[in-house]
């Protein structure tokens, strides 16, 4: 397999970067991004210190596919500027690819890290919680421009995996689409809250990133993917606190069948999660402890058990 993170930019995307942000770049750093984006960090020289931002490039497959990607991104960045959390700041963008052979966008570098061993998960998960419902408590003039919710799947086409029980994989189906059903009150939805987009220093919160799938929709889907993530990661008790922590935050009640639409739209993650957990820091999760923990949140989610408590 190709590592995309161990080649720098191309020189076409270095010689834009050092005009649009005002010195030579230096210092680039992949970044990952998954199976859709090569993200770097990189320095520029700026007197006393240095300047740190972040490029990001949609995979020459994925930018065939989706030309307008980098656009979405500035669209979804404007409508995530209204947020009461940290959000990256847009410095340059190449929508078309014409200054840098693949369109690309530039970011300034929120100064934090990718926290997924917390000495203290409670209080882990009670910020995590306080910062996704600051997103969803974003003006509804910062909605006007963002597409509507829709799933990554469609939910009837999913592909029940060997280790789910095939009546809990049926009852989770059932949930997920009669909540789809609902016309549900609109938020900023930011499409991929989970732990690997939310940023850390000394213990608080400080930025939220990758807003590129945002749109306007029901809250309750990023509850049910940030819950899918999290219990991936964490085991379902703390997924299931995470999401009493958000009800108790927001003032809401979150509708299981989001977390039901959660988990099936994104019933694949598995095999991918044990990669960026390792490269966060979190060796121990492998695919088995991954689909242990999953099964468990699934079979008593199915069942429609939520017994943990904060």
């Amino acid at each position: 397999m190709v590592d995309h993170r161990a080649s720098p930019p191309n020189e076409a995307t270095k010689r834009w970067l050092e005009r649009m942000c005002g010195g030579v770049p230096r210092r680039f750093r992949g970044l990952g991004g998954g199976s859709s984006a090569d993200v770097w960090e990189f320095s520029i020289d700026a007197g006393a210190k240095l300047a740190r931002f972040v490029v990001k490039q949609p995979r020459p497959v994925v930018a065939l596919q989706h030309p307008d990607l980098v656009a979405r991104a500035v669209v979804a960045l404007d409508a995530a500027s209204a947020v009461d959390v940290g959000t990256p700041e847009i410095v340059a963008v190449d929508e078309d690819g014409s200054e840098t052979e693949i369109p690309t966008i530039v970011t300034r570098r929120i100064p934090g890290r990718v926290e997924l061993a917390p000495s203290d998960l409670g209080r882990w998960l009670r910020r995590f919680a306080d910062s996704l419902v600051a997103v969803h408590e974003a003006p509804s003039s910062s909605l006007t421009a963002l597409p509507r919710y829709a799933p990554f799947h469609e939910i009837e086409w999913v592909v029940r995996p060997s280790w789910i029980d095939e009546r809990a994989f049926a009852r989770l189906r059932s949930r997920a689409t009669e909540s789809l059903a609902v016309d549900a009150p609109e938020v900023l939805v930011h499409r991929d809250f989970q732990p690997y987009n939310v940023l850390w220093s000394r213990g608080a919160i400080v930025g939220v990133v990758d807003w590129v799938e945002t749109c306007r929709g029901p809250g309750g889907a990023d509850v049910g993917h940030a819950t899918w993530n999290l219990a991936a990661l964490f085991g379902a008790d703390a997924a299931f606190d995470f999401v009493h922590r958000y009800e108790r935050a927001s003032e809401t009640v979150v509708d299981q069948g989001w977390l039901a639409v959660g988990a099936l739209d994104a019933i694949e993650l598995p095999l991918g999660i044990p990669g960026q957990a390792a490269s966060a820091g979190r060796a121990d999760v492998t695919t088995d402890s991954v689909v242990r923990r999953l099964s468990d949140y699934v079979e008593r989610l199915s069942a429609g058990g939520r017994q943990s408590r904060a």
